[in-house]
């Protein structure tokens, strides 16, 4: 069997012309598949569990403690210093107050 140009061309004349007739239909389906696609791709992300490495460095960061002592330090150092106090309430009732 010998191949040609010609008769190649001749047996992808139908395909062609049914490509030609329904393209923008074709154009649509294949946009629509990819958008599912990509959909389903982006749920399935969203919904999925994070991978352990995270998990174990959430749990590796260290806490911050304070100290009991410091903190009654601060409150008796608040009551005796009366300025600090009322900049203290006002903070505490407008904290975005300059």
């Amino acid at each position: 069997m010998k191949l040609d140009i010609s008769t190649i061309l001749n047996k992808l004349t139908p395909v062609i012309d049914i490509f030609k007739r329904y393209h923008m239909f074709l154009f649509i389906i294949c946009f629509l598949g990819i958008y599912t696609f990509l959909v389903m791709q982006i749920n399935t992300l969203v919904h999925s569990d994070p991978p352990a490495q995270t998990a174990t460095e959430a749990e590796s960061i260290k806490r911050l403690q304070v100290d009991e002592d410091a903190i009654e330090r601060i409150l008796e150092l608040e009551e005796q210093n009366i300025e600090i106090q009322t900049l203290f309430e006002q903070a505490r009732e407008n904290p975005f107050n300059e």
